[in-house]
């Protein structure tokens, strides 16, 4: 790390169902304009922190030990493809998280903790909702000017498609730097759920 990094704070996801997103986009018929996100990129994002100064990462990862304390770790499902804004007009293609299995609102607020834990150090809450996916595919506008019905057809079959559980055992604060081939993620700090 420089003097600042991008910073992020996320869940990491499994490669059995990375790699499943990952084929399930690139079998994809029509789905032309589609850039896929590499399965070592696939991630839950919790709160995106931007421009970081490097001396605040041990400070971060305190905020996060704190924000899980007293949770357990949890399991989500991966089930459901759609996309952003909306199928007639995407332009990133998600898979839904549902859960956690048996502990209704824990993902809920987990999120929630690390969102009050940050705050003081610059970080504030985010007015919006937060809507739990994994983001595997972003549409080139330039390649796909127009909404491909295809793409949405596609999508549409796979509204209740599942790739799989996974346990939820930490929270990463992740480093983001970009390339020419995409965004490479590093971790820099975890903090683990032991409930």
């Amino acid at each position: 790390m420089g003097e600042t990094f991008r910073a992020f704070i996320a869940v990491a996801v499994p490669p059995e169902i990375t790699c499943a997103l990952w084929e399930e986009g690139r079998a994809a018929k029509g789905a032309g304009g589609v850039r896929w996100t590499r399965p070592e990129s696939i991630h839950l994002t919790l709160k995106f922190l931007g421009s970081t100064p490097a001396e605040n990462g041990g400070a971060i990862i305190e905020a996060l030990r704190r924000a899980v304390e007293g949770v357990a770790p949890f399991d989500l499902e991966v089930r459901g493809l759609g996309a952003f804004p909306n199928d007639r007009a995407p332009r990133v293609v998600w898979a839904g998280l549902i859960g956690p299995i048996g502990k209704p609102g824990t993902l809920m607020s987990l999120r929630d903790s690390v969102e009050r834990e940050v705050a003081p150090l610059g970080f504030p809450t985010e007015g919006r909702g937060f809507s739990p996916h994994l983001t595997f595919g972003r549409i080139d506008v330039k390649k796909e000017p127009r909404p491909n019905p295809a793409l949405r057809d596609w999508l549409a079959e796979r509204r209740e498609k599942v790739f799989g559980r996974f346990r939820v055992g930490g929270v990463l604060l992740m480093e983001s730097r970009l390339s020419p081939g995409g965004s490479v993620y590093t971790v820099v700090g975890e903090a683990a759920l032991e409930g």
